[in-house]
């Protein structure tokens, strides 16, 4: 396989890859309803992972909130600056399953930029790999 060939397929896979991630990304988040969370607790995490910013997430920070008088948690990777206990957050969670929840829920115009972004450098990689 040549060269070109193969930029053309890394290029397919990418625009393949930013079309799947815009549709599941949304159908899954669609639904989701905004809650008001509670920071429970913030625990030292040695794992700690860095993000893409250079942020090191190294707390794993609890929330709780209800849904129809029942009570539930999730926790996540976060920076120690970002909640302090008691902290009042919004959360989105699955009407379906309280438990499924996110910490941010993208917005269509923001999935759709995203996308977009992944779309054109696939292109770019297809137009570069049939020139070269």
């Amino acid at each position: 396989m040549g060269k070109k060939n193969l930029m053309s397929i890394i290029g397919i896979v990418v625009i393949i890859a930013s079309i799947v991630f815009l549709v599941v990304s949304y159908v899954t988040t669609q639904d989701y309803v905004e809650i008001t969370a509670k920071v429970i607790s913030m625990e030292y995490d040695p794992s700690a992972t860095t993000d893409d910013d250079g942020v090191t997430q190294d707390y794993d920070v609890t929330f709780e909130y209800e849904v129809d008088g029942k009570t539930y948690t999730a926790t996540y990777d976060c920076n120690e600056s970002d909640y302090s206990i008691g902290d009042e957050v919004k959360l989105n969670y699955d009407p379906d399953k309280p438990q499924d929840t996110s910490l941010g829920k993208m917005s269509l115009p923001v999935l759709i930029g995203i996308s977009a972004a992944a779309l054109v450098v696939g292109v770019i990689v297809i137009i570069k790999a049939r020139r070269g």
